[in-house]
């Protein structure tokens, strides 16, 4: 009869020791297969250097939260090893549907007036203006293909992404969190788009769009 393949892998790195679970294995299965290897003595080992790293790989197994909390509190009985990062190959279905929501672009057809609010957590796409005191808000791109002539907030989660308006006369702006408060005069009331470029937002004409590397590191 061949021999079961171990549940658990044990590797060394210059960052810390990495626990591989197998992914076919059943919870009661990697939960004895874990104790096993504490008690042999993995952590007596690691504690001749002081506390190591200690870094869960999950593969493309689905962990139930209830899990990976017992999981850590065998690991917190033992001081000598540290859990620094849970890696999972997996989401969980909040986290898809977040990253649908984000891929998905708004559209909204009209004028947006003054102390209305339009906000989504991918792009929008306005045909139409953006009147003073209307509200723009996106999570992505925003794009105007009209005036704009309210606020405009993009990349709302973090994410550097663009403004882009074929009539650029915005009161105020933020892409990431970096603000604007004026239009440069060499771009007011012409068609334009700005992107975050390390700590600044810079303006280009809206013909750069077909030259510029959007996908380069700023």
């Amino acid at each position: 009869m061949a021999a079961r393949a171990p549940r658990l892998h044990i590797k060394g790195t210059r960052d810390g020791l990495v626990f591989y679970f197998d992914p076919n294995a059943s919870v009661e299965e990697l939960l004895v297969a874990l104790e096993e290897r504490l008690t042999e003595g993995i952590d007596r080992l690691a504690e001749r250097g002081g506390p190591t790293p200690v870094i869960l790989h999950f593969g493309t197994r689905f962990v139930p939260e209830e899990v990976l909390a017992a999981i850590l509190e065998a690991f917190r009985s033992r001081p000598a090893l540290v859990v620094r990062e849970v890696v999972r190959d997996v989401y969980r279905k909040d986290e898809v549907e977040q990253m649908l929501r984000r891929a998905r672009m708004r559209t909204e057809v009209g004028i947006i007036r003054s102390g209305e609010l339009v906000e989504s957590e991918g792009d929008i796409l306005i045909l139409g203006d953006v009147n003073p005191g209307g509200v723009v808000r996106a999570g992505g791109n925003i794009f105007v293909f009209g005036q704009l002539a309210g606020v405009a907030h993009a990349g709302c989660g973090g994410r550097s992404r663009l403004i882009v308006a074929h009539d650029f006369r915005a009161t105020h702006l933020s892409i990431g969190g970096v603000h604007a408060e004026a239009v440069p005069p060499e771009h007011y009331g012409r068609g334009a788009f700005v992107r975050l470029e390390g700590e600044a937002l810079r303006f280009y004409p809206i013909g750069a769009l077909r030259t510029l590397d959007l996908g380069a590191p700023v």
